[in-house]
C-alpha cells in the first residue's frame, strides 16, 4: 500500500506507471492535481482512495 503524505500536492504523469506490485493507494486531500497515466499498467491495483475534494 502507498499512503501519500499530506505534503504531496500533485502527482505527476506516469508517477506509478508499471508498478506491478502496487495494490492500494491513498491520496490525501492536499493533492490538487493528478497527471495522466498515473496508474498505467499497474496490473495488481485493487483500490485507489481519493478524497471528495479532488475534481
Amino acid at each position: 500500500m502507498v499512503h501519500l503524505p499530506a505534503s504531496v500536492n500533485a502527482i505527476g504523469k506516469n508517477a506509478f506507471k508499471d508498478c506491478l506490485s502496487l495494490s492500494r493507494v491513498y491520496i490525501p486531500s492536499s493533492v490538487a492535481n493528478i497527471g495522466t497515466s498515473v496508474f498505467k499498467e499497474c496490473t495488481s491495483l485493487k483500490s485507489v482512495t481519493i478524497p471528495g475534494s479532488l475534481s
